[in-house]
């Protein structure tokens, strides 16, 4: 019974750390193209989450550090954020990431 509840443990351990590596992949981090939905208007939008440096929000490039997107980094695809902006709360749901480059600090 022992071995049997070792052998359960162990492949729990790796199901816990396959998932974390694979969501990992999919979050949300800086150069992810994200598509949101505006959850008040149901209107879409196509973001790329930039350094501060190279944002330019008219053209869709938003820094990691503002509002938006500091509550962006690390999302996945589905996630729910709030961002408040200007003290009027907007409610996005995250529809798709797709990452050009792998995770910093990951073994991919």
């Amino acid at each position: 019974m022992k071995n049997h509840l070792s052998l359960v443990r162990i492949v729990e351990d790796f199901k816990n750390k396959s998932t974390r590596n694979i969501n990992r992949v999919y979050q949300a981090q800086i150069g992810s193209k994200i598509k949101l939905l505006d959850k008040q208007t149901f209107t879409s939008s196509r973001i790329t989450l930039t350094e501060p440096d190279d944002s330019d929000p008219h053209s869709g490039r938003v820094s990691y550090l503002s509002a938006l997107g500091s509550e962006l980094l690390g999302t996945v695809s589905g996630q729910n954020i709030s961002v408040d902006v200007f003290g009027r709360v907007i409610d996005f749901q995250v529809l798709s990431i797709i990452n050009t480059q792998p995770p910093k600090g990951g073994n991919h």
